[in-house]
């Protein structure tokens, strides 16, 4: 069984790593196309090793921010949520 200190520090990692992410922000302005179509900064491209074709979700915050993310990532993230979601369950259960 998984106790509360494991699942501390599962998600203290994945705050570590977000952080370090957040830190490594590049940040550009872009223009919205009359078409909705916005184009991201090359420089960020090439920071995410972004591909032409490569699928992205879009989100939004209230009515005062937008942000995007690769499909693969949050992928990544959700499965790590699963993990953490399924030991905190057993431990409830324990």
């Amino acid at each position: 069984m998984y106790d509360i200190s494991y699942i501390s520090y599962l998600l203290t990692n994945l705050f570590k790593k977000l952080m370090k992410t957040l830190n490594k922000n590049s940040i550009g302005v872009t223009t919205l196309g009359e078409k909705g179509q916005v184009v991201i900064p090359a420089e960020i491209r090439r920071k995410l090793k972004l591909k032409t074709g490569e699928k992205l979700i879009v989100f939004a915050k209230d009515e005062e921010m937008i942000g995007l993310s690769k499909i693969s990532s949050i992928e990544k993230f959700m499965s790590h949520l699963s993990a953490i979601k399924d030991i905190i369950k057993k431990s409830k259960n324990a």
